[in-house]
């Protein structure tokens, strides 16, 4: 979006083509592994047009909780570190859970 910005754009088109291209940039990233043979077609599809939805879904949450806070994006801020801890929180503590049961059946817990 800077570069958009300093080519003189408007802010607001700036933004909604930044929108765009990050839908758009999301779902042709699961097309490309699957092109590369990293995933199996049919799994990238939906990987894909999930986050193709996904990315709509969050710009439209974004813009209505600016329009609520009055284009405060502190908010927003709060929003996403809430979301990031959640994440943090149940990602490790499902690779304990993992990591407990290696264990307790023998597995080696490192493996390269």
């Amino acid at each position: 979006m800077t570069i958009m910005l300093k080519n003189n754009m408007q802010p607001k088109v700036a933004d909604r083509t930044a929108n765009f291209l990050a839908s758009i940039i999301t779902g042709s990233s699961a097309a490309s592994a699957a092109f590369y043979g990293e995933l199996p077609v049919d799994y990238a599809i939906v990987i894909a047009l999930m986050s193709i939805i996904a990315t709509i879904i969050g710009l439209w949450i974004r813009e209505l909780v600016l329009v609520k806070t009055q284009g405060r994006y502190s908010f927003l801020v709060l929003l996403l570190f809430i979301v990031i801890v959640i994440i943090f929180i149940s990602s490790a503590s499902l690779n304990v859970y993992k990591t407990i049961e290696k264990l307790q059946t023998g597995q080696p817990i490192l493996q390269f």
